[in-house]
């Protein structure tokens, strides 16, 4: 199970711009995930395997990437990656329950 890192930190490791790693995305050549709607997230793992088919040619524009099916995940390993990449919000959230429970339901 790889690490998921930032859309910054994606385009560091790929060796490629921000915009052109949003342009791959949307091509659908590069699995992400999406996180609260709006931010990206990439798992290590998936982009090793991309880092070694991108190939640069002499000029910039006519980068190229090989097309590869991406494994479909199924819905429960969708919510355990959701669950990891928001471990900290959710304890919170059960915190701030907890704690509104004593409050206010068990005076």
């Amino acid at each position: 199970m790889g690490t998921m890192i930032s859309e910054k930190d994606a385009a560091a490791y790929l060796g490629i711009s921000e915009s052109r790693l949003r342009t791959l995305v949307d091509r659908k050549q590069v699995p992400a995930y999406s996180v609260g709607g709006t931010y990206l997230r990439f798992k290590t793992t998936e982009l090793e395997g991309i880092k070694g088919l991108l190939t640069h040619a002499a000029d910039p524009g006519t980068e190229r990437i090989f097309h590869q099916e991406f494994k479909k995940t199924g819905r429960f390993e969708r919510f355990i990656e959701f669950v990891r990449a928001n471990d900290l919000y959710l304890v919170g959230i059960a915190i701030i329950a907890a704690v509104l429970y004593f409050v206010f339901l068990r005076t």
